[in-house]
């Protein structure tokens, strides 16, 4: 999702709204030193961290100690930047847990380095604060997106950026389950606690937005399969899913593309369906809903994992009360459909603090905050609608 506004042109469309560009950094520059991510003894005394109870599945629910759990959740994928732009991590996941999200999605590699190019104690910190706040955390492990803009328009220069994202590429594949290994298997500096053994972790997600029009559904297939058995090897305790992009028509239909997802080591499907503008979001719900049960159909709980029309920054400080209720609307209409549909749990993007709007990189447009009051009020008493399974 955060791929288009990596793009510098004249003017950005962003989920159909459109911005004033900016003088972008690339989020995938590499920092001046390799950073290991190899597990490392902690410095400090560690915390006493609560253990939550950990996220399973039942045919097609997610459960929480035998009951069905469905959420609301958000996209948090910036805490790598927080410390260079002093911001905390503490008040976006406080303010997150009091405004009714019960789980945050985080990205933690990019290629062969940290997300954001900081160091990963800031994770090991982000896993640390939302374990005290008994915040979920779904982790991503590395994050595929996007071909085009600053990767280039080809396959190897996009390959040159992401290399794990190479699923027909066997070093790759060899290079990337290595990388798993040192992320499952790294003792958190903070509270002590391994990767794997912390069920702050909800899921692992093996790969953000993998560029699936260059690659095959064969390969895709033999990947997802090799990536999470392996993952399974390692850490059998906790669930593993994949963030697919399905905005594209091809997911209007059924087919080869659904099937290649589902491997046996897949534990729920989770899907991203970004629309362009609040306006065109009645146009376009039956698409959530048609996605929602095609993954359904396929035996496995679905989390409707990236979702957005912007945050209403991109509104402007003064905004329609109309403009804003519409905007609002179309947040609880895809809530709405894909929980009716069948979906475990919806993850709006994004989360943050207030202080983001300052920062001079693309995502100062893109989170939500405690200052967006008919926003968090949505959230806040949203009630899940209650649903028949198919």
């Amino acid at each position: 999702m955060e791929s288009v506004l990596r793009q510098a042109v004249p003017l950005l469309a962003y989920r159909g709204i459109i911005v004033l560009s900016l003088v972008l950094a690339s989020c995938g520059q590499a920092p001046a030193a390799p950073m290991p991510v190899s597990p490392a003894a902690s410095t400090t005394v560690p915390t006493i961290v609560p253990q939550l109870p950990p996220v399973q599945v039942d045919e097609l629910d997610l459960t929480v100690e035998g009951s069905p759990f469905r959420f609301v959740g958000a996209n948090a994928i910036y805490f790598g930047f927080y410390e260079e732009y002093g911001l905390s991590i503490e008040e976006a996941i406080q303010s997150a847990k009091e405004n009714g999200i019960s789980v945050l999605r985080i990205y933690i590699g990019f290629g062969r380095d940290p997300w954001g190019g900081r160091p990963y104690e800031e994770y090991d910190k982000a896993l640390d604060i939302a374990a005290q706040n008994g915040m979920y955390v779904i982790a991503t492990l590395t994050d595929c997106c996007c071909m085009g803009g600053d990767w280039g328009q080809t396959s190897d220069t996009y390959y040159s950026h992401v290399p794990f994202c190479d699923m027909a590429n066997a070093t790759g594949l060899a290079s990337y389950k290595e990388y798993i290994k040192s992320v499952l298997l790294r003792r958190n500096t903070v509270n002590g606690k391994i990767y794997r053994d912390d069920t702050t972790i909800l899921a692992w997600d093996v790969a953000n937005e993998p560029a699936l029009q260059i690659v095959t559904d064969v390969d895709l297939h033999a990947w997802l399969l090799e990536v999470t058995s392996y993952i399974k090897t390692l850490d059998a305790k906790h669930l593993v899913t994949i963030g697919i992009d399905a905005s594209r028509s091809l997911y209007d239909s059924g087919g080869p593309h659904y099937e290649a997802l589902n491997v046996p080591g897949l534990d729920f499907f989770s899907f991203h369906h970004n629309l362009p503008n609040y306006s065109k979001v009645p146009q376009q719900l039956d698409q959530i809903a048609f996605r929602t049960r095609q993954f359904t159909a396929m035996g496995k709980p679905v989390v409707l994992e990236e979702f957005g029309i912007g945050s209403q920054r991109v509104l402007g400080q003064n905004a329609k009360k109309s403009t804003l209720e519409s905007w609002v609307l179309a947040y609880k209409d895809q809530m709405d459909m894909a929980f009716a549909a069948g979906a475990s749990g919806v993850m709006f993007w994004g989360w943050g603090v207030p202080e983001t709007r300052t920062v001079p990189l693309w995502w100062k447009l893109e989170d939500h905050d405690i200052t967006e009051t008919e926003f968090c009020a949505l959230i806040r008493e949203y009630q899940i609608p209650t649903f028949a399974q198919p």
